[in-house]
């Protein structure tokens, strides 16, 4: 008895238990399917060329957005890549910029004291008296001079002071362009560009929360946020420095009667 229960099968209309082999309900005739049956229903609608193709559909899709994502991904850490090598540029032509100044200032003081010589004094001795380091300061500093001190009209310019910072901004720029040329990263650590591409590949990627690179736009979000900030802060003291030396050029251009 209990061996044949188990055979039974239970109406889905109205419950009654319906022996197996019956096709029908005995009570209400509703038709009646067996697990076996269900199970191959089920196991049909699944494999189905059409479900599979909307599944291949699906995948093709997903796989083709991907792509997209990684290529503007690759692009944003191309550029992380060379704003780096730019940094490391900039930093070896300061390094580079400090010695030629310098060397850039002796030659010129050098050369300056052998014009002289060859105007005033033909015989060549006085070029030699005159190098020492007292008299290069005064290059630099005429005002330490006893003939400037008393007579401060002839002073225009200070030779020195022009040769030693002309010299390095010339070979910090002449330096970060060839090192730049050589890496191959020059114009291409743009902030604005990879901000603008920062920006359109997280509006991409929130309808993928599976995206497997997630983590690695997260790092390069966080690097170019503290990029951008930087940058403005260096605007801003830069900004502030040529407004106080416009000022001061307007205030000193005045003659007020105190100044001579």
């Amino acid at each position: 008895m209990s061996a044949r229960l188990e055979q039974n099968m239970f109406c889905g209309q109205c419950g009654t238990p319906v022996s197996q082999g019956f096709r029908f309900c005995t009570s209400c005739g509703a038709p009646v399917s067996s697990p076996k049956q269900d199970s191959e229903r089920n196991e049909s609608e699944i494999y189905s060329p059409q479900s599979q193709l909307n599944t291949r559909h699906d995948t093709s899709q997903q796989s083709i957005e991907f792509e997209i994502l990684d290529t503007t991904l690759d692009e944003i850490k191309m550029i992380s890549e060379s704003r780096k090598q730019n940094s490391a540029n900039s930093r070896r032509a300061l390094l580079f910029s400090i010695p030629t100044s310098i060397t850039i200032s002796i030659f010129a003081f050098l050369q300056f004291l052998y014009s002289d010589m060859k105007e005033y004094n033909q015989g060549g001795t006085w070029f030699w008296d005159m190098i020492n380091f007292e008299v290069f300061k005064t290059w630099f500093y005429p005002y330490n001079d006893e003939f400037y001190a008393t007579n401060s009209q002839y002073i225009f310019w200070t030779p020195g002071v022009f040769f030693l910072l002309g010299g390095f901004f010339i070979a910090y720029l002449v330096l970060y362009y060839y090192f730049g040329y050589r890496a191959q990263s020059l114009g291409k650590g743009g902030i604005l560009k990879a901000n603008s591409l920062i920006s359109s590949f997280e509006e991409s990627v929130q309808r993928h929360q599976n995206y497997p690179r997630r983590g690695e736009f997260n790092l390069l979000k966080s690097e170019f946020e503290a990029a951008t900030k930087a940058a403005g802060i260096f605007g801003a003291i830069v900004g502030i420095t040529i407004a106080l030396f416009a000022i001061l050029a307007i205030f000193a251009s005045k003659d007020d009667g105190k100044r001579y």
